[in-house]
């Protein structure tokens, strides 16, 4: 979290400059790649911290693509319930990661007596958790690159639907915000 703010407006500029898709896929390749890093955390704890650096510098390209997503694939009227979804599917990924770690690693007892086999039971569970989650991420990545676009074809857009009109920024600063921004 300490570093989404410093790396918030330089990935909200990527978001506009190089466009929706390659925001997202920034964002899901750095995930997958700190996600391997941190599987070296029964190896190397600074390996597994550049993992998580890596991760924090682009998880702003996720948490603000909702917005940008509902722009370019919703007409007007469903672009507030849509960013809702959207956002709330992070706060639900979110909930996921903290509540599937404690099915995979046993809890720890203080009652119990931490011997090697022990330590080497928990560092394996460990890995096993963090390697499911790397796999994951790979996997979503290689979807996402092979599948998302940036916008619907044009097909999808109808003249009659009220949404043809779209403004591809994160921020509509046109004076009407129902007119698109003139160019």
């Amino acid at each position: 979290m300490a570093l989404f703010l410093p790396m918030n407006f330089p990935c909200v500029y990527v978001l506009e400059k190089w466009g929706l898709r390659w925001g997202v896929i920034g964002g899901i390749i750095s995930t997958a790649v700190g996600l391997w890093l941190r599987c070296f955390i029964n190896t190397s704890f600074y390996i597994a911290l550049v993992g998580q650096i890596i991760m924090a510098l682009g998880q702003p390209l996720l948490y603000n693509a909702p917005a940008k997503v509902t722009t370019n694939w919703f007409p007007q009227k469903e672009r507030p319930m849509a960013t809702i979804v959207g956002t709330q599917m992070n706060i639900l990924g979110i909930f996921v990661g903290f509540l599937l770690p404690g099915f995979i690693v046993d809890s720890y007892s203080k009652d119990v007596v931490l011997t090697d086999d022990l330590k080497d039971k928990y560092r394996g569970q460990l890995f096993d958790m963090l390697l499911s989650a790397s796999i994951f991420a790979t996997v979503t990545a290689i979807l996402v690159i092979a599948t998302f676009r940036e916008k619907p074809s044009a097909s999808l857009w109808t003249s009659g639907s009220g949404g043809n009109q779209r403004d591809s920024s994160l921020i509509n600063v046109s004076e009407d915000a129902n007119q698109p921004p003139q160019s």
